[in-house]
């Protein structure tokens, strides 16, 4: 059967391919799309290795929020007179006052773990440190501002545990140390004092300590654990009183 002019006419311009309309409208939309991967790849992290998230990691890449746990290193105030405690022969703990140009957490624990200098045995000759470095104390820098804003997390090697099994006295004074030194500081970026101080091991067992008497003191540890955290001696020289009066 033949076509005539006009059925041939409208079936080569139905094989001719898209309009002109068709063909734009295709083209914005490839580039509308190709826009939006590229701007989601580069709101998105990148590494050279893959790894496998952690659940803190998911939520800030995912949602664009982290749990409330900080980990910025709290400073302290004063970082030319930081109080350290130390134990005297009698067990009885006392306060020396040590520069630490970078008074954070971690290197305060590393002071902790060498013996007092020459000038701070002149203070105390029987001073000593009970904390050494093979207990391997370190901040892990959890502090939950939400829920136990005054508690600060410490991770020891699981030496200190069989020390305090072996060498009670040892651990707790080690302990004493630790727990006293970090109560007593005031940091500038943390309003609220820390009172309590965990200890826990690569597992997250909690420390377990005795006292004089052998009764367990389980961590987190506080200062009314240790009464020597506040009658502790220091050496530090009065200031003298003003005895001058004003005039009337």
């Amino acid at each position: 059967m033949s076509l005539s002019r006009n059925q041939r006419s409208q079936s080569a311009t139905k094989s001719e391919g898209p309009t002109k309309w068709e063909s734009t409208w295709k083209r914005t939309l490839i580039i509308a799309l190709l826009s939006s991967l590229v701007a989601a790849s580069c709101a998105l992290p990148t590494e050279d290795e893959p790894r496998d998230l952690s659940a803190e990691d998911y939520e800030e890449i995912v949602f664009g929020e982290t749990t409330t746990t900080v980990t910025t290193p709290l400073v302290v105030v004063d970082p030319t007179n930081v109080e350290l405690y130390f134990v005297g022969a009698d067990g009885q703990l006392r306060i020396v006052k040590r520069p630490i140009p970078d008074p954070r957490i971690p290197q305060i624990l590393d002071e902790l773990e060498i013996q007092p200098t020459e000038a701070e045995l002149e203070q105390f000759p029987d001073l000593t440190s009970r904390v050494i470095p093979a207990f391997e104390a370190k901040n892990l820098g959890r502090l939950d501002r939400d829920e136990q804003p005054s508690l600060l997390t410490i991770e020891v090697s699981p030496l200190l545990q069989e020390t305090a099994t072996q060498a009670p006295r040892q651990a707790r004074e080690a302990v004493s140390q630790i727990v006293c030194t970090i109560t007593n500081l005031t940091f500038t970026n943390n309003p609220i004092p820390i009172n309590r101080v965990a200890f826990i091991d690569v597992d997250e067992t909690p420390l377990s300590i005795t006292d004089d008497e052998g009764a367990a003191i389980e961590s987190p540890f506080r200062v009314s654990d240790f009464n020597d955290c506040q009658t502790a001696e220091d050496g530090f020289e009065d200031e003298p009183e003003d005895t001058t009066t004003s005039e009337p």
